[in-house]
């Protein structure tokens, strides 16, 4: 039963609805039920008013609209997750607390936020995902566990399995790093771990107009117009194969300067006395000391065009030199030549089969 009192004067229930109109006040005793509100409205001019809806009440398929909120209003979803099951229009930019993220995905896998340090804005991936940053219209997914820029497809390509920063441009495009700095300044990679903070690096000297590549926080080397400057004593050597210098003009040595050749010294010659037994010599210069009997026997290296050997006995019996096989001493194709104990003998090879005496 509902008792409506207007004017001193009382209605029940249905006589109760004819009677409000018009009256400036309305109390309400009892309890209300049956009566149904399909447009429920808050009027309320006061600044300083909270209206507080709970969770009940906000139930599925329950849409509230708001007002236009003043410049310190505050709508809060306390206690459970809002969903934007649609698109969301703001007229003004939203504002999130420090370290509140905007969570992405199903699993809020990727996050957008702010620390509130001034100094980090944060973007992150968890899991086994990565970050694509697209300049394209249309791109793949990103690759796992890397960052990837993305500005066209260059085709079916497999990045390592260690990347980390992955460009890529369209098939038909370049891709390139550009540092800009001041004419008088450096760019370059630095390379840190454990040991140092600049444990290697590679940069462009913009003072001085040069490549420097440095290891263990010293310059190894110089690379500039013209000039490739090594710093310090070093071997070029091959694992494989030859090393080929092939200038169009002069290798030139500077002056007052020593070329080093290599030098086998205190070889025994084989007693074996034929080339496929002969000691096997590997070295321009080389000293054999030792030649118990007479024609025990070394062999040359393989011919290659415009190198020397030299071969000096200091052993007690005259040595036998042979070729490689296929090559010629000048004596013919795999025929041994003779050198006196206490003399030397230098062969040089004027094509990639013949040596020519030029003792």
């Amino acid at each position: 039963m509902v008792t409506i009192d207007i004017g001193h004067a009382k209605y029940l229930d249905s006589e109760a609805i004819a009677a409000v109109e018009g009256e400036p006040t309305l109390a309400l005793t009892g309890v209300v039920s049956g009566l149904v509100a399909t447009l429920p409205q808050i009027n309320d001019t006061s600044e300083d008013h909270q209206y507080i809806f709970g969770v009940s009440e906000l139930t599925v398929d329950r849409t509230v609209t708001l007002p236009l909120l003043g410049a310190n209003a505050t709508f809060s979803f306390v206690d459970f997750a809002e969903i934007f099951s649609a698109v969301k229009t703001f007229s003004a930019e939203p504002v999130w607390n420090d370290s509140i993220a905007v969570a992405l995905g199903a699993g809020s896998d990727s996050r957008i936020y702010y620390d509130g340090t001034d100094t980090f804005w944060d973007l992150q991936a968890v899991g086994t995902g990565g970050l694509m940053m697209a300049l394209a219209g249309s791109f793949p997914s990103p690759d796992v566990n890397a960052f990837h820029i993305f500005k066209g497809s260059a085709g079916t390509i497999t990045p390592h399995a260690a990347s980390v920063l992955i460009l890529e441009n369209l098939a038909s495009a370049n891709v390139y790093f550009s540092f800009m700095v001041a004419d008088d300044k450096n760019a370059g990679f630095v390379i840190n771990n454990p040991t140092a903070t600049n444990h290697a690096n590679i940069q462009y000297n913009g003072a001085n107009e040069r490549w420097i590549h440095r290891i263990d926080g010293s310059n190894r080397l110089f690379y500039s117009a013209g000039a490739f400057a090594f710093q310090e004593a070093t071997i070029v050597s091959s694992s494989a194969g030859d090393i080929t210098w092939n200038p169009t003009g002069n290798v030139v040595i500077g002056a007052d300067v020593f070329i080093a050749h290599d030098v086998n010294a205190g070889l025994t010659a084989s007693t074996t006395q034929t080339q496929v037994g002969g000691l096997a010599l590997t070295t321009e210069i080389n000293e054999v000391s030792t030649v118990a009997n007479t024609d025990d026997t070394v062999t040359l290296p393989t011919a290659v065009t415009g190198i020397r050997c030299l071969v000096i006995n200091n052993g007690a019996n005259q040595l036998q030199i042979f070729p490689a096989s296929g090559d010629d001493l000048g004596a013919g194709v795999d025929t041994a030549t003779t050198v006196s104990a206490g003399s030397k003998i230098e062969f040089l090879a004027w094509d990639a089969t013949n040596w020519q005496d030029i003792t």
